[in-house]
């Protein structure tokens, strides 16, 4: 059986994953996330939760650093690039 290594991808997050990520990694935190959003503060749980299984992540912390590297275009190698 061959296995297929499977790298994040921005495309893979919704408009409002995007959103929330992007807030997240310049340093709100979720409360002020979701006024700056004009969204609930369950809508952003709910939002990180999402992105955090696309970016193949298991903290906010590193999916906010994933989705920094994915905007920037910086690509690394292997399973390990990536935490």
């Amino acid at each position: 059986m061959q296995r297929i290594a499977l790298a994040p991808d921005l495309s893979s997050l919704s408009v409002t994953e995007r959103r929330v990520i992007d807030a997240i990694a310049s340093g709100k935190g979720r409360r002020e996330a979701a006024l700056s959003l004009h969204l609930s503060v369950h809508t952003v749980g709910h939002s990180l939760t999402s992105a955090k299984e696309k970016l193949f992540a298991r903290t906010v912390a590193e999916a906010a650093a994933v989705y920094v590297r994915l905007a920037a275009g910086i690509v690394g190698s292997g399973q390990d690039a990536w935490r």
